[in-house]
């Protein structure tokens, strides 16, 4: 049964570097970020102003 499953060197990502989905995810949440920058803020300062 040997040669089967396990470790086998060189598999997998390398070490340090990103996960792909991690990259997608941060960039989508950058874009959202800035979308909805604008909305937010004047929902902060209503709500400071208008309790």
């Amino acid at each position: 049964m040997s040669g089967r499953g396990g470790k086998r060197q060189g598999a997998g990502r390398p070490a340090g570097s990103r996960n792909r989905a991690t990259v997608d995810m941060k960039s989508r949440l950058s874009e959202l970020a800035r979308e909805f920058t604008w909305s937010a803020f004047d929902t902060l300062v209503d709500v400071c102003e208008n309790g």
